[in-house]
Order: C-alpha cells, then sequence, then structure tokens
C-alpha cells in the first residue's frame, strides 16, 4: 500500500531499502524506468478511486468533502506549484463542468483574478461556483492571502449575483490521519453569508473597479 501511494523516487528508495533490509528476499527487475511506469498507473489509478469523471456531474456538492473528493482528483499530490482551479455548479448544485483550472502559480502562490472566475461562471450559465487551489507544502491552513482572494472573491460574486459556496485549500492528499484539506467557509475565517447579505456599496463597487473585477457597465454607473 505504501508503494501505491508514492511517487517514483519515493518508490525506488523504499524499493533499494527493502533489499538491503531483506536481501534473501530482494525485488528485482524494478529500476527507475519500471519504478516511473508503475508510479504512473497507480497515480491514474488512485484518480479512478477517487471520482470518474461520469460521476461528477451526479453529486449534489452541499458540502466541503464532496468537494474536496472532485477537486483531489485534478491536484497532482506532490505538485510543486499552486493550481487555482473553479468548479461551476447548477441550481441544484450539481457540477456543470469538471473543475476548471484558471491558473498555475509558484511553490507558494497563484495570481488569479476574480474577473477570470466569474467569467467562467457566467460562460457555464452557473448558479453558484466552489473554488479550491493546492499548497505544495502539504499544509492547507489558509494563508492571509488567500482569505484576502477570498473576500474578493465575494464582493465579485455579490455584484455578479452568483454566489461563491466555499473556497477549499488542499494540502497533502495522501497525508495519511492529517487534515488533507480546509474549509475556508467552515473555518470562519471569512464570514460567508455576511458578505452574501449585505448591499453593494459605493465603496464596494469602486473596489470592484479598480480589481477590473467587474466594468462600468455591470455596476449601472
Amino acid at each position: 500500500k505504501s508503494l501505491m501511494t508514492a511517487d517514483w523516487r519515493t518508490m525506488r528508495s523504499r524499493v533499494k531499502e527493502y533489499n538491503h533490509n531483506n536481501p534473501e528476499k530482494r525485488i528485482l527487475g524494478l529500476g527507475l524506468v519500471k519504478c516511473m511506469e508503475l508510479a504512473a498507473a497507480f497515480e491514474l489509478g488512485r484518480r479512478k478511486a477517487c471520482m470518474d469523471v461520469g460521476e461528477i456531474y451526479k453529486k449534489k456538492v452541499r458540502s466541503p468533502q464532496i468537494a474536496f473528493n472532485i477537486f483531489r482528483a485534478y491536484i497532482e499530490p506532490r505538485d510543486t506549484q499552486e493550481s487555482f482551479l473553479v468548479l461551476p455548479l447548477d441550481s441544484d448544485d450539481k457540477p456543470l463542468s469538471e473543475p476548471i483550472l484558471m491558473s498555475r502559480g509558484t511553490a507558494d502562490h497563484t495570481i488569479v483574478h476574480p474577473r477570470d472566475v466569474f467569467k467562467d461562471a457566467v460562460r457555464w450559465g452557473a448558479s453558484s461556483i466552489i473554488v479550491a487551489h493546492n499548497h505544495p507544502s502539504g499544509d492547507p491552513t489558509p494563508s492571509e492571502d488567500d482569505v484576502k482572494l477570498t473576500r474578493a472573491l465575494l464582493r465579485a460574486a455579490e455584484v455578479m449575483a452568483v454566489p461563491l459556496n466555499d473556497h477549499l485549500v488542499i494540502g497533502d492528499v495522501n497525508r495519511p490521519g492529517g487534515k488533507r484539506y480546509v474549509s475556508i467557509r467552515e473555518s470562519g475565517l471569512v464570514e460567508f453569508d455576511a458578505w452574501m447579505c449585505r448591499t453593494e456599496t459605493g465603496n464596494d463597487r469602486k473596489q470592484l473597479l479598480n480589481s477590473g473585477a467587474i466594468s462600468k457597465d455591470q455596476t449601472g454607473t
């Protein structure tokens, strides 16, 4: 089981360690190329086990766990870059598409614009959306920038009338017994309902215009 969740470097290291400790039961024929092939095959199997593509469209995404089960199949477990994804939902909270990759960043940062997020939401005719991004460090604790981005998305969601249901920060999806993701909504770091219920103010409009999340035509000014 430990080999099935390992990348090819870890797999090769574990095989070497096993052979050293068990000279009478050495595993033969697992060189570099074979380890890479096996790691790739196990990864495909892991993704298949996480969520079959056909099953995605049947799910009512009404909890962070269900959302995580979908997103985890589209984020590399050992990715060294942050990826930001959007999942558009219909009025019954079912996905309208597979998670959409919005951007790829660095080891600790990804650039995403509210305008681009909601452009795809509108294109799919989404009634609401859920977003997610990974932390390559494996620690899913939301950063200050994650909280700021969530607030910016909520401001845009208020104007576009497409609710942001949650923002998941995903860590090490294979971490046994550890926390593999954090729901910013459930964490209480941002009050989602308060943002969605408040009346849009002139200051909010100004911030959205400055950020490029909306145009003047959308504000009615």
